[in-house]
């Protein structure tokens, strides 16, 4: 078993990104947790499971949860901004090698 103990706050991965939980049952292949829902800045009344291999670190102390998942909200947007900006310019290189293969 793991070392997670219930009531423990988490940061795990979640589809390309990451997200906050906090642990409500820990079992040999998952944690059943609630995750923290950003957009009501309280934790989620729906609990999921998470993998061990997903969990990123486990935080200690006292933290603000709304503050912590603000902050991963931010990075997230930034990297959707530079993605969005990389595909630009991708879409602009591949016009003009194709107005180049033209000529």
């Amino acid at each position: 078993m793991s070392d997670f103990r219930p009531g423990d706050k988490i940061v795990f991965r979640d589809r390309g990104s990451f997200g906050l939980a906090r642990v409500d049952l820990v079992r040999e292949r998952h944690l059943t947790c609630f995750p923290f829902d950003h957009a009501r800045r309280r934790w989620a009344r729906r609990n999921m499971r998470i993998a061990h291999h997903l969990v990123v670190e486990r935080i200690e102390g006292a933290i603000d949860p709304a503050r912590l998942a603000h902050d991963i909200e931010a990075l997230r947007n930034q990297r959707d901004a530079k993605r969005a900006a990389a595909d630009a310019w991708l879409a602009d290189q591949v016009e003009q090698l194709l107005q180049e293969a033209k000529r």
